[in-house]
């Protein structure tokens, strides 16, 4: 995804695996993520379809 950081990418891709209930998807990338930036728990309440607390401003705006 052209323009946005690698830890909005990560962002988007867990929220979307959330969203569909995809496994495989926010089981593959929970380790991209982690290198990208997220936390543990970040990656765990984003996988449960929530927001988590302190992303930076560009991840909160995809994850919407």
């Amino acid at each position: 995804m052209p323009g946005l950081s690698k830890l909005a990418v990560q962002v988007v891709i867990l929220v979307t695996g959330a969203h569909f209930n995809a496994a495989y998807e926010l089981y593959a990338h929970a380790a991209v993520a982690t290198q990208a930036g997220l936390s543990d728990v970040q990656i765990a309440t984003l996988s449960s379809g929530d927001l988590p607390k302190h992303l930076d401003a560009e991840s909160t705006l995809a994850e919407r």
